[in-house]
């Protein structure tokens, strides 16, 4: 593949995400999803074309594809990542839903490391530059969160402590927006400034208060390094929140894609992490 058909392929993908609006699949940053179908969810893939194609496999049969944020950076094959979730995407736009991550930078927020524009470059060479500034328009495009009314909802990173109701996701402040990409649970009484100098750490009481204020049982997202899966947030017996990770370029060894019904009830993140996860591993 040359620059040419890279960018095509980006171009396809952004159009596709502008159609999503049309057919009344999201309102502004916010999915939502059908009330029946197989849905299977990754994780941060960073350029792991190995674990992404394992886990299509594992995946299949699906409906829909929804895939958390974190594409690029880290991992060896970012260019190749890229072009094949975007194909996804071309090929079936109503089936396959591309969130943001936090390296799908934002324009006031530099991440690191950062080195899509390096592989870009060595891919394409002096036409990586052009590919990297349609990346950069598309990932302005992206939806930032999907939600299964009353059951499930999923970002990358963590819902904004001060979040109330499900509206705000469609036309999120920048605050709401940083915190999307960038929070994680952490099992303390009160929500602290994250480490990542960015976002926050959600604590267990917040977490359980706006899962509940926007009346779904579960957290599904990602950006957090794990063996595939992790459970936080345990409150009556249960956990609030499910990490999956889709990519080995750590140095864990295994990904995993949760794979859900849609018109099933809802699942706690044990029963997802327990009954719902295929993995890959390496070694």
């Amino acid at each position: 593949m040359d620059a040419g058909e890279f960018i095509e392929l980006v171009e396809a993908a952004r159009n596709a995400m502008e159609e999503e609006e049309r057919e009344r699949l999201r309102v502004g940053k916010l999915i939502r999803l059908p009330e029946s179908g197989s849905l299977a969810v990754f994780g941060d893939v960073h350029g792991d074309l190995k674990a992404l194609e394992a886990l299509l496999k594992e995946a299949e049969p699906w409906d829909m594809l929804l895939f958390l944020g974190d594409y690029g950076d880290r991992g060896p094959k970012q260019p190749e990542v890229y072009a094949r979730i975007l194909k996804l995407k071309a090929d079936s736009p109503d089936r396959v839903l591309l969130l943001r991550g936090n390296h799908e930078q934002l324009p006031w927020l530099q991440v690191y490391p950062h080195d899509l524009p390096w592989q870009l470059a060595d891919r394409f060479g002096s036409e990586g530059d052009r590919a990297y500034e349609r990346l950069a328009q598309l990932w302005e495009a992206m939806p930032i969160a999907a939600v299964a009314e009353g059951k499930y909802l999923m970002l990358h990173g963590a819902p904004p402590v001060d979040l109330k109701r499900l509206e705000q996701l469609e036309e999120p402040s920048r605050e709401h927006m940083e915190q999307v990409l960038w929070n994680d649970p952490w099992e303390g009484d009160e929500d602290i400034p994250s480490s990542r100098g960015a976002g926050v750490l959600v604590s267990k009481p917040t977490m359980r208060r706006v899962l509940g204020s926007i009346g779904v049982r579960t957290l599904i997202r990602t950006h957090e390094p794990c063996e595939g899966v992790k459970l936080a947030h345990r409150v009556e017996g249960r956990h609030l929140v499910l990490t999956v990770v889709s990519n080995t370029v750590y140095w864990f060894k295994t990904a995993a894609v949760v794979k859900l019904k849609l018109e099933d009830e809802a699942k706690t993140a044990d029963e997802l992490a327990e009954k719902h996860v295929k993995r890959y591993t390496v070694g």
